[in-house]
């Protein structure tokens, strides 16, 4: 019988060691315990404890980055817009779903709000099974002179990136107050603007667009054969350091990528071109935005070649939308100018 007691007392102790217990298992070495290995973490970048004016029509657009548990962003994570409470839409609706970029972002476009009160923003995201969740607050005034009111209740304190790991949520941190975002916006609201002032702070905004098209140059009967200017990866780009109603201060460039096609009667093959054309001032105002731009080169022995450039359009939002304007014009010595003119519409973000 000794030998039958002392089987069972091995029997038992054998089981209760692949029983689960209460404690915890350690964490390896290098990563960081409970919910920083949970998965996925959102953080607020834009939106949280703005102030939009539904008079003037400015708006902070929630922007979120999606990070994973070594706090790297995600890209093309899902992510998922709600207004949850209070007045405003995505472009109407209530809800928007947007995937990250490369940098992890999510930006909820066409954010609008549509009457005054304290607004509840959900952002959730999903990514290969793992989740989290987050509420944005922000508050809507009527006019310029209750945002001032809000202004001076709240105070100059600063606020803090808001977070939420797992499927949890999180609210801003530090002394709330309103952001940078929200006091450029009522600055730009008391000159009369009606843009989105994430954009024209922080030393200069860059907004870059593509585009392609033809620029074609008809012949001239014995004096020009003709060609067309193929653009196959044009590029704007304007650099803004400060816009509102009433004026713009930045720069720009442009960037033609493509390739020159003769016409048979010129007896020459296609050539692949790349130009670059500095914008040395923008001029106008966020909803009269443009450039116009010329340079002057020598052809042949005596001709003159010009190259104007003009753009036409405004700051919406979080993007500037336009008509880029490209004008060839080569003049020989003598006889007729032949001329050509490509338009392109232009989204720069």
């Amino acid at each position: 019988m000794t030998w039958i007691k002392r089987f069972s007392s091995l029997l038992v102790a054998s089981v209760l060691t692949l029983l689960p217990t209460s404690t915890p298992a350690a964490a390896a070495p290098g990563q960081k315990p409970s919910a920083s290995t949970a998965g996925l973490r959102i953080v607020i970048v834009e939106g949280e404890d703005a102030v939009n004016i539904v008079q003037q029509k400015t708006a902070v657009a929630p922007i979120v980055e999606v990070r994973n548990r070594n706090d790297q962003p995600v890209a093309g994570a899902v992510v998922n817009f709600a207004v949850r409470g209070g007045r405003a839409t995505f472009s109407g609706a209530r809800t928007l779903t947007v995937a990250t970029d490369v940098a992890g972002r999510a930006a909820a476009a066409g954010f609008t709000p549509t009457a005054s009160g304290a607004v509840q923003i959900s952002a959730s995201a999903a990514f290969q099974g793992q989740t989290a969740a987050i509420t944005i607050t922000q508050t809507n005034v009527m006019t310029l002179a209750q945002a001032g009111a809000v202004t001076g209740a709240t105070g100059s304190g600063g606020g803090g990136a808001a977070s939420g790991a797992g499927a949890g949520a999180g609210g801003a941190g530090g002394g709330g107050g309103l952001s940078a975002t929200t006091i450029g916006i009522i600055g730009g609201a008391a000159a009369g603007g009606t843009l989105v002032a994430t954009k024209a702070l922080g030393g200069g905004t860059k907004y870059t667009g593509q585009f392609s098209g033809d620029v074609v140059m008809a012949p001239i009967p014995g004096q020009f054969c003709g060609l067309t200017v193929r653009i196959t990866n044009g590029t704007v780009t304007m650099q803004i350091d400060n816009i509102d109603s009433n004026s713009v201060k930045g720069t720009g460039e442009v960037v033609e990528e493509g390739t020159t096609i003769y016409q048979p009667l010129c007896n020459l093959g296609n050539v692949n071109n790349k130009e670059t054309t500095d914008v040395p001032s923008l001029t106008g105002s966020s909803s009269n935005l443009g450039f116009n731009v010329q340079k002057q080169n020598t052809i042949g022995s005596n001709g003159l070649r010009t190259h104007i450039i003009t753009f036409s359009g405004s700051l919406n939002g979080t993007e500037i939308t336009g008509t880029l304007s490209i004008t060839e014009i080569n003049a020989p010595a003598s006889g007729p100018p032949a001329r050509g003119t490509g338009n392109f519409q232009v989204t720069l973000r």
